[in-house]
């Protein structure tokens, strides 16, 4: 599962009043979330990848330096297939640096040239790409009610403002959804929750409305709404 965010902090450092400044707004920033982080800085990447999910905090700026760093990191932390972890096992490689150790040519025949490439990328001998991570854009609004409605009859005229919200957002990106969230919220309890699915990709309040309607007549609340969150699945481009 992913366990961690690679940030670009080159060109950052000065704007945040240095590393370690820039650092610490990054650990403050995380814990107010909730998670204790475990950060590492290297040149490369995939080295800093590999010295967090390791346990090493450690800040390096020379890529001179990696190799010998780099060293120590067990191989059961790259998050290679079991069964090359195993196969180096049984020929004694335990970290890194005994991979480092290996003739080239014999490491990538036997445990693949893609495994080789990473080490390259990790020690800075040959470059890296990666993409940029882009969040998925989904509708996402809200409205609070003026009075707490009790019944699922009234709900759906409260809600024509959010589904012109969504109808816009849909026709400026020319696309559609199979799937909506709808998050009633009251005054003492937790929101309650409805799915709305579509047959195809829906783009108009009337669609939405249509399939809607039923469901909301039926919905019975444990307690009288005070507002709703709309959430739309995955944009489906329209062809």
């Amino acid at each position: 599962l992913p366990d961690a965010i690679l940030l670009e902090v080159k060109g950052s450092r000065r704007l945040f009043g240095g590393l370690a400044a820039l650092v610490e707004q990054v650990l403050a920033g995380v814990r107010e979330q909730g998670v204790t982080p475990w950060i590492a800085l290297a040149p490369t990447p995939r080295a800093a990848l590999w010295f967090a999910r390791s346990g090493e905090r450690i800040s390096i700026t020379a890529i001179s330096d990696l190799p010998g760093l780099l060293a120590r990191v067990p191989v059961a932390a790259l998050r290679w297939p079991d069964h090359v972890v195993a196969l180096l096992a049984s020929m004694g490689v335990h970290a890194v640096g005994d991979c480092l150790r290996l003739p080239r040519d014999g490491f990538a025949r036997r445990v693949g040239p893609e495994r080789l490439l990473e080490l390259d990328q990790a020690t800075g001998r040959l470059p890296e790409v990666r993409r940029d991570f882009r969040r998925e854009v989904r509708f996402s609004g809200r409205r609070d009610f003026e009075d707490e409605i009790g019944q699922g009859d009234w709900l759906l005229e409260r809600l024509h403002s959010l589904l012109d919200d969504l109808t816009e957002f849909l026709e400026a990106r020319q696309a559609g959804v199979q799937s909506l969230l709808l998050l009633l919220l009251h005054r003492d309890r937790p929101p309650t929750r409805q799915v709305f699915r579509f047959a195809s990709p829906a783009t108009r309040r009337e669609h939405f409305v249509a399939v809607m309607s039923e469901q909301l007549v039926r919905m019975k609340l444990q307690a009288p709404a005070r507002g709703a969150k709309l959430r739309s699945g995955p944009l489906l481009m329209n062809a």
